[in-house]
């Protein structure tokens, strides 16, 4: 797939979070952008410091199907990354190149897919959601996602349709830090995959998140058999 140097402006903007932002553009030349989901694009933003703009990359957000537009979740952790998406109004122009990676859904395969997530690592995961479970994929879906707090959650109600739309998603939502009314699942994602995956024989396993926790979810994989872990770090 071509990389592309595309030209777009914000279409919309939506706060999730105290500091989780999505961020939707509309494309404007060319008019669409073909990738695969869980691809991502890079954008060159100044640096404090730096002489020259850095690279920044962000996962898509949204769907192959969502024809013209393509959007982005982040956190907001003061990076040049961060800082210039910050900076951003409806309306604004920018430029990025891609699509780039390789993270993105085996179709051939026939195992059960278990997607692991951690922050805003969960931005690939949505993009194959949106794009495959409509297309009537018929495997075994899961996906675990991990935040801290209850305010850090968000898209809850969007996974839940998916789940009462397709008998054959699950989703599992943990708080590591959750107050004492959450009536939900606790603890780390890599707590609560023994709970669910005893047997990974035929399951294959996506990691986006930490290096620690991917290391950690891969180790707990080989414990239990055999299974591929494609993994995406995010910092």
């Amino acid at each position: 797939m071509a990389i592309l140097t595309c030209q777009a402006r914000v279409e919309a903007m939506r706060q999730l979070t105290a500091d989780v932002r999505e961020l939707t553009f509309r494309l404007q030349e060319p008019s669409t952008l073909p990738f695969t989901a869980g691809q991502y694009i890079g954008f060159r933003v100044p640096a404090a410091g730096k002489d020259k703009p850095v690279s920044r990359l962000y996962s898509i957000n949204s769907a192959p199907c969502e024809a013209g537009l393509v959007q982005l979740l982040y956190n907001y952790v003061g990076g040049p990354g961060t800082e210039f998406l910050q900076g951003l109004t409806v309306g604004s122009a920018v430029a990025f190149k891609g699509p780039y990676g390789a993270f993105t859904l085996k179709e051939a395969s026939t195992r059960d897919v278990l997607f692991v997530g951690t922050g805003t690592g969960l931005a690939p995961f949505r993009s194959m959601l949106r794009e495959y479970l409509p297309r009537g994929l018929q495997r075994r879906v899961t996906l675990l996602w991990g935040v801290r707090h209850e305010a850090d959650v968000y898209y809850q109600e969007e996974f839940a349709a998916l789940e009462q739309t397709y008998p054959n998603f699950r989703f599992l939502l943990t708080l590591s830090r959750a107050a004492d009314g959450w009536q939900g699942l606790r603890g780390r994602v890599t707590q609560i995959f023994p709970e669910f995956f005893s047997n990974v024989e035929n399951l294959e396993v996506y990691c986006c998140g930490s290096d620690a926790m991917i290391h950690d979810i891969t180790a707990l994989c080989k414990a239990r058999g055999e299974c591929p872990v494609y993994r995406e770090k995010y910092f």
